[in-house]
């Protein structure tokens, strides 16, 4: 069964970002999104998504360690569903596929604000 977003809304954005790995010359980058939903106690809204992208130097495995990030964002939501029932791992794949297009939106504003082209993202996630 699809998760059906009821509410969902931005509550903190935090950005950092590397002008001097970004703007290199010659250099190629790769993208990692992570989210993750929790349940939440004690507030109005009963989950909370956090979503983190990095954007870093793509390197060999033997380099990983002296990899530099270009630029990395952690965003996390209020979340309200249809049914907030998130035990299993499918249920939150189900809750990442259906909020990642909203993410995504946060996204590109967040790369229009530094004036940097957006990197290739997936078109879904989860």
């Amino acid at each position: 069964m699809t998760k059906l977003i009821q509410r969902m809304g931005l509550i903190s954005a935090r950005s950092t970002y590397n002008p001097d790995v970004l703007e290199r010359s010659n250099v190629e980058f790769d993208v990692s999104a992570r989210q993750n939903v929790a349940e939440v106690k004690d507030k109005s809204w009963t989950l909370e998504l956090e979503l983190t992208l990095d954007i870093h130097e793509k390197v060999g495995a033997s380099e990983e360690a002296n990899m530099q990030t270009a630029f990395e964002i952690i965003m996390r939501y209020r979340l309200e569903l249809d049914n907030n029932d998130i035990k299993t791992d499918a249920l939150k794949k189900e809750v990442y596929a259906a909020t990642w297009p909203y993410c995504r939106k946060d996204i590109d504003t967040l790369f229009c604000l530094y004036q940097l082209s957006l990197p290739a993202l997936p078109f879904s996630i989860g």
